[in-house]
């Protein structure tokens, strides 16, 4: 069921942007969440994403992918 939930899935975000969303278990080191700006601890579960809309094509999205808190890309912090 672990695997499930990690794939990635495409979800409208601002102004009805798409965004690929994935969530991952944690790694091994922190991130901070662009929703809070808080830290994200290493080893947090928590939500990767990225646009699907970016003007330099869909590689650049993916580098510029963003770790967020659950609760804050659930909430819409955009």
């Amino acid at each position: 069921m672990d695997r499930l939930s990690s794939l990635p899935r495409t979800q409208a975000g601002p102004g009805g942007a798409q965004f690929t969303v994935r969530q991952v278990r944690g790694g091994g080191k922190p991130y901070i969440c662009p929703g809070c700006n808080q830290t994200i601890p290493a080893g947090t579960p928590h939500i990767v994403a990225w646009s699907n809309e970016s003007l330099f094509g869909p590689e650049r999205g993916l580098e510029e992918r963003r770790h967020w808190h659950t609760s804050c890309w659930e909430r819409g912090l955009w």
